[in-house]
């Protein structure tokens, strides 16, 4: 009944059991598909255990008496209701509101550029243009400040956070201490009274996230392909990446 539920309705199934049901959907006919009841079912001996000579005397060898008859008078259970056992096998879907104020919200043109420095450059300009169309606000012109790229690269840090608003803190929470910064999560290090730069004393915390991917392969890049240890000792410069080493070697 649970196989015959998960044919007859088309749910978001989990992925094993939705492709063998789609192809199922596919390359046969729904109503073709039935339920045979137990009692009149010799087939289920093989999924129980029984005597010898139970199996002797059983219709096993010979197949179901109603096979023989008129397909109108099979056996046919037909399903009312989707047993409870089937929704065990439905996907999960995690659905995630992203509300960013006034700030650029996250899609895929922020992906239509390969290069993590053309995305940031388009944010920049992004970003300049909401602000020129202010009534009250100084006009940007000319080339882009280095004020404004720092301002679309917190940007762009802010919509990988919150793709993950939860995922890191819920996971590290008993092993590594975090606070905001001008809307920012960063890790609070034992580097208190080190005198290296704020970035690295108290680094941005990088998610996993498709601007990641360009982002590493741009540091990558530009330390001429250097492998994987060095690109990530450059990005931890200002940053922190969960499971650091196996990110950047997969994207690599």
């Amino acid at each position: 009944m649970v196989v015959l539920s998960w044919i007859k309705k088309k749910e978001p199934w989990n992925t094993f059991d939705g492709n063998r049901v789609k192809e199922i959907r596919d390359l046969t006919n729904i109503d073709d598909w039935r339920h045979v009841p137990e009692e009149v079912n010799p087939a289920d001996l093989a999924t129980r255990c029984c005597d010898w000579s139970d199996l002797l005397q059983s219709k096993w060898w010979e197949g179901a008496s109603w096979l023989y008859n008129d397909e109108e008078s099979w056996p046919c259970s037909e399903v009312s209701e989707t047993p409870d056992e089937a929704f065990l096998e439905r996907r999960k879907t995690v659905v995630t509101n992203l509300d960013t104020g006034n700030e650029v919200r996250f899609g895929d043109r922020f992906l239509y550029f390969s290069s993590y420095k053309k995305i940031l450059r388009m944010t920049a300009y992004v970003l300049r243009f909401c602000n020129n169309i202010k009534r009250n606000s100084p006009k940007l012109v000319n080339s882009l400040s280095c004020e404004e790229i720092q301002k679309a690269e917190e940007t762009l840090i802010k919509i990988m956070q919150s793709e993950r608003p939860s995922e890191i803190r819920e996971k590290y929470k008993d092993t590594i201490q975090f606070f905001e910064e001008n809307g920012i999560l960063k890790v609070q290090t034992k580097l208190i009274l080190s005198q290296d730069p704020e970035d690295f004393t108290h680094p941005t915390v990088l998610p996993d996230h498709p601007l990641l991917e360009r982002l590493v392969l741009h540091t990558h890049r530009s330390l001429m392909h250097a492998g994987v240890l060095t690109t990530l000792a450059q990005l931890r410069e200002k940053s922190w990446i969960p499971k650091g080493w196996r990110v950047v070697k997969a994207i690599l």
